[in-house]
């Protein structure tokens, strides 16, 4: 008996199972994996409804070649530095084997998420980073207004 997977259909987020499977979407073949380690890179997407949510499975690969990267530049670490326990520490760009002296490249990762297939941007339970900045913008725009108009 396959083990139960554990979602969240409020916010998005990572299936902590594999198997996508189990989630009735069709896994990605290995050619979406097995791609050359300089490119070009395929995007592959396989997406389905389950429930109230869309479950999609993916390689990570966007749907653009994207160039060879280092966070903070070439010679830099990954390490924010008021980092104090990065997992990173010690490692310098570019750290991947083979990888081009102008940064790391893109390495396609199995990814299983689901979303909710009718948004609801006013859950309580909801991240609400963006919302709350954008009513604080309008608050700030309001009273500029009134501060112009009101002598």
């Amino acid at each position: 008996m396959d083990a139960p997977v554990k979602t969240a259909l409020l916010w998005p987020a990572v299936v902590t199972d594999s198997n996508p499977a189990l989630l009735g979407v069709e896994a990605l073949p290995e050619s979406c994996f097995n791609q050359a380690f300089l490119g070009p890179w395929t995007p592959c997407v396989n997406t389905t409804t389950a429930g109230k949510s869309r479950v999609v499975v993916s390689n990570s690969v966007p749907p653009f070649q994207p160039a060879p990267y280092c966070p903070y530049g070439v010679g830099g670490g990954y390490c924010m530095p008021h980092e104090a326990d990065c997992p990173f520490a010690g490692m310098v760009c570019p750290m991947q084997e083979g990888a081009p002296a102008d940064g790391d490249v893109l390495v396609p990762q199995h990814m299983t998420f689901t979303v909710p297939l009718h948004g609801f941007p006013t859950n309580p339970s909801a991240p609400h980073t963006l919302y709350v900045l954008l009513m604080v913008l309008q608050l700030v725009v309001v009273l500029l207004v009134l501060l112009v108009l009101v002598p």
